[in-house]
């Protein structure tokens, strides 16, 4: 069956699963709740607080918009503003009350392959089909491809997708990060142009005739950093880890042996090089 034709099954959240899902996703952000992890019973208060969603006034409004991205809602301000106010009184399980009903879970069902019932299969179309309404490209993807591959184009995708499949149920995604190339020559401009300048100001104060070129070329070099370091990304992914899951059929594999069915005889074969 053509990727293109799966149509990825839902059915209703319930509320825990909604809270697994919010969980999930503040575990690989790293987000705390002063020195407790996120529960039930934390207020939204805090909750917004330690997102680190700080604007005066409008923060809890931003905060509810990027929860009708992330579960593909389109609830109005004000249906939000009644469940989550007053903040210091409503919790994260009122939220995810909310949510329970209105919020689509994705279900991962058998294909066949070869005659066999396959729940590997399902997961891969799945995830395809998710990552694909992500906006992600997924032409070329196929089972062999790796995880760390795909983490260093669309690493945002892929975590939202793995927490709505299978939240918190896979090992952690650990992301280690590097200074981009552009970053790191708009530092270099900066650096350099400022300290020309510096120089260029220098010399005129001692009377040389070309410190107003050195000056400008100071001047120039540190506009074309600053400028530089606004258009380039911050960083980028430098390397993945992912519990000893190396390539997306891993990912699937293991997405499958959280149903009650049990993976096909070809996902039971681990992929080179992964550990199984």
């Amino acid at each position: 069956m053509a990727w293109e034709a799966h149509v990825v099954p839902t059915r209703a959240m319930a509320a825990e699963e909604a809270f697994a899902v919010l969980r999930a996703d503040c575990v690989f952000y790293e987000w705390a709740v002063g020195e407790a992890d996120l529960t039930p019973q934390t207020t939204v208060h805090d909750w917004i607080d330690y997102a680190d969603l700080s604007t005066p006034r409008q923060h809890w409004r931003t905060w509810f918009r990027q929860l009708n991205r992330r579960f593909d809602l389109d609830v109005p301000d004000a249906a939000w503003e009644r469940v989550i106010k007053p903040l210091k009184k409503r919790t994260v399980a009122d939220v995810c009350e909310f949510l329970a009903g209105r919020a689509r879970a994705p279900i991962v069902r058998p294909v066949e392959v070869f005659g066999t019932s396959c729940r590997g299969a399902g997961a891969f179309l799945t995830l395809r089909g998710l990552l694909h309404r992500q906006g992600v490209d997924v032409t070329a993807l196929r089972p062999s491809a790796t995880v760390e591959a795909l983490a260093r184009r669309n690493w945002i995708e892929l975590v939202r997708v793995l927490n709505l499949l299978a939240p918190g149920r896979l090992p952690l995604l650990r992301l280690s990060w590097r200074a981009g190339m552009l970053s790191r020559l708009s530092g270099l401009l900066l650096v350099g142009g400022f300290g020309s300048t510096f120089f260029g100001c220098l010399l005129d104060g001692l009377g040389w005739t070309p410190s107003a070129f050195v000056t400008s070329i100071g001047a120039a070099a540190a506009l074309a950093g600053i400028l530089l370091n606004l258009i380039s990304p911050d960083s980028v992914v430098s390397d993945v880890e992912f519990g000893g899951i190396r390539t997306i059929g891993d990912a699937c594999r293991a997405i499958a042996a959280e149903g009650d069915a049990s993976p096909c005889a070809a996902d039971a074969r681990p992929s080179p090089g992964s550990s199984r």
